[in-house]
């Protein structure tokens, strides 16, 4: 019932003078998130591109529409029934790292510095399903690589430019 992974990352962009240190992210260089969903085959189901580098992932998810209507993003079609698993109901969720918070339908590892033998199983699965976003990511800025090293310079060229690649990718892997 995992409906996908969601993830950000950063595409590095040439330091915009008019906007300060506004890009300029945590890896130390000026960049544009780019916040996804993927599902289990790496496609995107859902982008959000173009933030300030400065912004955390958290703070992206909850201004974006996905946030905001997750529980719509997340309803079953019409008709369908919730999963049964050992008897409990199932319903849609996401699965997302550490810095997003747990709810309902965000499901994320267990934050104990020594944990039991069932939170070390649950977090190691967990990780294991995130990593199709890590993975999708990786695949888009390997093979367009001027998503790593981009001279562009005004972050709406490289919002459009990051879209497009996420599109033809998306076309590559036959969507």
């Amino acid at each position: 019932m995992c409906a996908g992974a969601i993830d950000g990352t950063f595409v590095r962009i040439e330091s915009p003078a008019e906007f300060g240190d506004a890009f300029y992210c945590y890896k130390k260089y000026h960049a544009i998130l780019l916040f996804a969903c993927v599902d289990s085959c790496g496609l995107f189901t859902y982008l959000r591109v173009g933030e300030a580098g400065s912004a955390v992932d958290a703070a992206c998810f909850n201004r974006s529409d996905l946030g905001l209507k997750i529980g719509e993003y997340l309803a079953m079609p019409q008709g369908s029934q919730p999963r049964m698993i050992d008897c409990i109901e199932v319903l849609p969720y996401l699965v997302g790292d550490g810095a997003l918070k747990l709810t309902e339908h965000l499901m994320k590892c267990f934050e104990v510095g020594n944990p039991n033998p069932a939170q070390f199983n649950f977090n190691y699965a967990l990780i294991r399903t995130r990593r199709v976003v890590e993975c999708t990511f990786g695949r888009l800025k390997g093979r367009f690589r001027l998503l790593i090293n981009t001279r562009l310079r005004p972050p709406v060229v490289v919002t459009k430019v990051t879209r497009i690649c996420c599109t033809l990718l998306a076309q590559l892997l036959g969507a």
